[in-house]
């Protein structure tokens, strides 16, 4: 359920994500830049998904995050407000 849920708030701000049947949710970004900046805004909201770029990967521009069953209403509220704030200040 948390899944779903970020994933549509992800939908609501514009963010395509690379794939939908795991708590895996990478998100797709414009660049290395974005998906950086992102995470950075992430942080200030206390949520920690930190950008890093896997030497398997080809893609620089994904961020990676995780769906926990732990989540609480409050984590998802917190993860869409830094989502939307995020996509109001970037553009």
């Amino acid at each position: 359920q948390n899944a779903a849920a970020m994933r549509q708030v992800l939908a609501s701000a514009g963010i395509g994500v690379v794939c939908d049947k795991h708590p895996i949710i990478a998100m797709l970004l414009a660049d290395e830049q974005e998906a950086a900046g992102l995470s950075h805004h992430f942080l200030s909201f206390g949520l920690r998904i930190p950008y890093f770029k896997y030497p398997a990967e080809p893609r620089s521009n994904l961020l990676r995050s995780i769906s926990r069953a732990v989540y609480t209403a409050e984590h998802l509220e917190r993860f869409s407000n830094a989502l939307h704030t995020w996509r109001r200040v970037s553009r």
